[in-house]
């Protein structure tokens, strides 16, 4: 009988024990180095070590591990990683890879969003801000004209409002819980996929794949449609952000300045992504004093104009910039639950500064669960 293990997006299950608030602090953590449990510090790699295997129970060696369709690469690495430490033989399947079924639409819930996923594998991630009504009228606007879609809701929140939404326009829809996901690790379906989608879901061409594959970086979600959207969403770690649909994403992290993910335009301007944990609704002239004392500790005259209480975009912002040989970078840091996040907008002797793309990603930067 094949061992499954269920991780995320809010709990690890599987046929061991778990204790719940070591698998609650291995996911609010993921992309962190260390955690707190039970008043100590420890390794986060060594804590998902522990975690699954508990999950897998004593006797398990052969393991199928099913996460988020939506998780970044870097997560799964570090999932894969901790099972092998934990001596088990890993299978990391998605949980829409998992539900597909030819013709059928997918709708993955999560705590911070949603995934539609289309029958012909695309896929669009839908931030679940504004009224849960709203995000049901968003979700189904997504699935106008599908005859078949399973509900994968195990938030279980907005997952019954959108399968009874859906049956009232005559649609076949089965909602479907972990133990659908167990059985259909059973089937003979190919395993993970991990690409890049493009604004219609495609993959993305092989050069630009390898690219951002092989820097670990972001994975791009696109809405769906006949004619290519002008922005789409860009997911990385427990970040999104909306962005131009045909800029590329890369990982930088060689050069000065810390590791930051790229965002280039076709015609070469440039926006950067960087992103730091929090405590958990951390007050602003806190966060600012961070940023401050950070910045006065770095090489002098890089970074300057420091403003802890500006006003980017309509949003409250904090902003200073960064000066190198040849390039000026404008950062925009907003916080939002337990991460501060950091856009830079950059401008060089020759190239100008996406000023309005910039603001976008302001507006719409947020924490994804």
């Amino acid at each position: 009988m094949t061992t499954v293990v269920l991780v995320g997006p809010t709990d690890v299950r599987g046929p061991g024990a778990v204790e719940p608030e070591a698998a609650a602090e291995a996911l609010a953590c993921l992309d962190d180095e260390f955690a707190l449990v039970d008043e100590q510090v420890v390794r986060v790699d060594d804590l998902w070590t522990d975690v699954l295997g508990a999950a897998a129970g004593p006797s398990a060696r052969a393991v199928v591990v099913v996460v988020p369709s939506w998780w970044s690469q870097h997560r799964v690495e570090r999932v894969e990683g901790a099972g092998r430490r934990a001596g088990l033989k890993l299978a990391l399947r998605q949980r829409s890879e998992v539900l597909w079924r030819n013709g059928t639409h997918v709708v993955e819930v999560g705590p911070e969003l949603v995934a539609v996923h289309a029958s012909d594998r695309s896929t669009v991630l839908l931030p679940r801000t504004g009224s849960p009504s709203h995000l049901v009228d968003d979700v189904c606007e997504h699935l106008v004209g599908s005859a078949a879609v399973l509900v994968d809701d195990p938030t279980r929140s907005v997952g019954p409002a959108v399968a009874q939404r859906l049956r009232t326009r005559m649609v076949d829809v089965t909602v479907v819980d972990d133990e659908a996901v167990r059985q259909g690790c059973g089937s003979r379906r190919r395993g993970i996929r991990l690409p890049l989608v493009g604004p219609r879901g495609a993959v993305v061409a092989a050069a630009s794949l390898m690219i951002v594959a092989l820097c670990g970086a972001a994975v791009w979600h696109g809405p769906r449609g006949d004619a290519p959207p002008s922005t789409t969403w860009l997911v990385e770690g427990r970040v999104t952000v909306e962005v131009p649909a045909d800029w590329t994403a890369e990982r930088t992290l060689d050069g000065p300045g810390s590791a930051r993910v790229q965002i280039v335009s076709p015609s070469g301007q440039v926006m950067h992504l960087t992103q730091s944990p929090i405590p958990m609704g951390q007050a602003r002239d806190v966060a600012a004093e961070v940023v401050r004392t950070a910045l006065a500790a770095r090489q002098e005259g890089v970074f300057v104009d420091f403003e802890p209480a500006a006003d980017v975009a309509g949003v409250a912002a904090m902003t200073y910039r960064e000066t190198r040989p040849g390039r000026r970078v404008d950062w925009t840091l907003v916080l939002d639950g337990g991460v501060r996040i950091a856009i830079g907008c950059q401008e060089t002797d020759t190239v100008a500064a996406p000023v309005a793309d910039c603001h976008r990603a302001v507006r719409t930067a947020r924490e994804i669960g």
